[in-house]
């Protein structure tokens, strides 16, 4: 199932880490940290909290209906 077809928004972009590492190459991950330095930056001008964590989970993952209902109660969803 599709974030789309789950009601959801795209609005994240996740890379895994061990991805960064695995499939770039050092030049590449050079750019990412470059662009991730870059949005703290703009952060900071912004007066916001450079750094947000988040709880992240594939929507394939058997718990997940549950994890959207929980978000909807809370109007974090869609």
């Amino acid at each position: 199932m599709t974030l789309k077809e789950l009601g959801g928004v795209s609005k994240f972009t996740v890379i895994k880490n061990e991805d960064i590492e695995k499939y770039l190459n050092p030049i590449f991950r050079r750019k990412i940290r470059d662009v991730i330095d870059r949005i703290k930056i703009g952060r900071t001008v912004d007066r916001k909290s450079i750094t947000n964590e988040y709880i992240v989970i594939n929507i394939d993952e058997p718990y997940a209906p549950e994890v959207i209902e929980i978000m909807k109660k809370y109007k974090h969803w869609g």
